[in-house]
């Protein structure tokens, strides 16, 4: 397989977003990759890796998409440090 081109995931991306009525926002591709940011990061994925998979040059930008919450951080230092 080829990869897909931009105008072709954003096409599938909207057909998506019209059958999940459910969710209550808009889904983009920036918004989905926000979305797989965060939850790799919630699931434990280390932040360079999610780096390398969206293509940062810094893992300063890949912290921007990989929005962690308070809890997450807590729960992360008393699953490593503690």
């Amino acid at each position: 397989g080829q990869p897909m081109q931009k105008d072709n995931i954003e096409k599938v991306v909207r057909q998506i977003s019209r059958r999940c009525t459910s969710i209550g926002k808009d889904i983009s591709p920036h918004v989905m990759r926000h979305t797989t940011a965060t939850q790799a990061v919630r699931s434990g994925m280390p932040v360079q890796d999610i780096q390398k998979l969206l293509g940062h040059a810094s893992v300063a930008t890949t912290m921007i998409y990989a929005k962690t919450s308070s809890e997450a951080v807590a729960s992360g230092h008393k699953r490593c440090v503690v």
